[in-house]
């Protein structure tokens, strides 16, 4: 397994500083969900929406710029192979194993027949009782699979109309003070107060990625134009952690729930500004769990209460905790996420094959057929 994942690891298409962010982030968040032993390891999910925002608007705006007809499907496909069949074996024997670890002496953690469509349909980020420990962190893929429905449809609407670059900056600046706006009116307004889980209050997190791809290919030599472009992201992780310290200390509630969730996307941001232009592929074991990531996320929070049950909260139980839920992120990588890849893969070799001779005539023989 390891030397297979360290050959993917060095395929040139993988950007070694996004790998190491990624590798932070699921580090961070996977930490953190046991027994909070990363206090503030939860703003990997952050980070986690401005990679996202990153990747993914790429993938669209390098056909935008190209002039190439962007199809929703087309998208909407090659992300479901990619997130998809991990997400629904996760789903399926997950629950079997949630079953099995819990049904006596944590019940609550088993979903009820009537909650399967919040998590099959992608909104449970919109109805987050009751709690489930063990299923819960897919409320971040809800707003995710919102974004991969309108952020294809946006550009659609944009090649159609004739925008452009300014329409682009426009919209996404324009979503980023979105997010921040819907995070103050749901903390005053909304019955629960909440700012996390909805997708109108995190869409800043995955614009502020989307700024950052559209600065990168609008305008490639910013990055030396800056002299010391590192010490962006040294000034974003110091004010991280000022605002982490502040969060603390100043124990206000809009502080927590809305100054701190708007800043760290920003600060994420300029941080990955800052070392996108270095080479981090020397860093094997960070870039070995980045690869893994996404089944890692999937899969910790399940294995998470039960080994504290029986090995504690302690560094001991931490150890074997990132141990075990590591390697059934790597059992399902290999086993599910690897072979739908390929399989997209030779989907998409197939449909973008332009047609022989043979075929033309084929289907121009078939055309006349019908026609008459």
């Amino acid at each position: 397994m390891r030397l297979h994942s360290l050959k993917i690891i060095g395929c040139e298409s993988r950007n070694s500083a996004i790998d190491i962010m990624r590798a932070i982030a699921i580090l961070g968040v996977v930490v953190f969900h046991y027994d909070n032993s990363l206090p503030y390891g939860y703003l990997g999910v952050d980070l986690f929406f401005v990679i996202s925002g990153f990747l993914i608007s790429g993938l669209l705006t390098r056909k935008f710029i190209d002039n190439e007809r962007i199809s929703f499907w087309q998208f909407f496909l090659q992300r479901g192979f990619k997130i998809l069949p991990s997400y629904f074996a996760f789903l399926l024997i997950g629950y079997i194993l949630v079953f099995y670890f819990y049904r006596y002496w944590d019940p609550s953690q088993l979903m009820e027949a009537s909650e399967w469509k919040k998590y099959i349909f992608f909104y449970k980020n919109f109805s987050m009782r009751p709690v489930h420990t063990t299923f819960d962190q897919s409320w971040s893929l809800c707003v995710e699979e919102h974004f991969y429905l309108v952020l294809p449809l946006t550009f659609i609407v944009l090649q159609f109309s004739g925008g452009g670059k300014k329409q682009l900056f426009g919209l996404t600046s324009l979503a980023i003070v979105g997010g921040i706006t819907c995070k103050i009116i749901s903390f005053y307004y909304s019955p629960s107060g909440d700012t996390a889980f909805k997708t109108y209050n995190r869409m800043d997190g995955l614009a502020w990625g989307m700024l950052l791809n559209l600065i990168m290919l609008f305008y490639p030599d910013i990055i030396h134009r800056i002299r010391k472009p590192l010490y962006l992201f040294f000034g974003g992780l110091f004010f991280l952690i000022t605002i982490i310290i502040l969060d603390i200390n100043l124990n206000s509630i809009f502080f927590h729930k809305v100054v701190l969730l708007s800043l760290a996307p920003f600060l994420f941001f300029l941080m990955m500004l800052g070392i996108y232009s270095y080479d981090f592929s020397k860093l094997l074991a960070l870039r070995f769990i980045a690869y893994y990531s996404y089944n890692w996320y999937l899969w910790h929070a399940v294995f998470g209460l039960i080994i504290m049950r029986y090995f504690g909260k302690g560094v001991s139980g931490l150890m074997i905790y990132i141990t075990v839920t590591f390697t059934v992120a790597m059992f399902f990588t290999i086993l599910v996420e690897e072979p739908f890849l390929k399989l997209r893969k030779k989907l998409f070799t197939i449909l973008s094959r332009p047609a022989t001779p043979e075929i033309k005539l084929k289907l121009s023989n078939s055309s006349k057929t019908v026609s008459g």
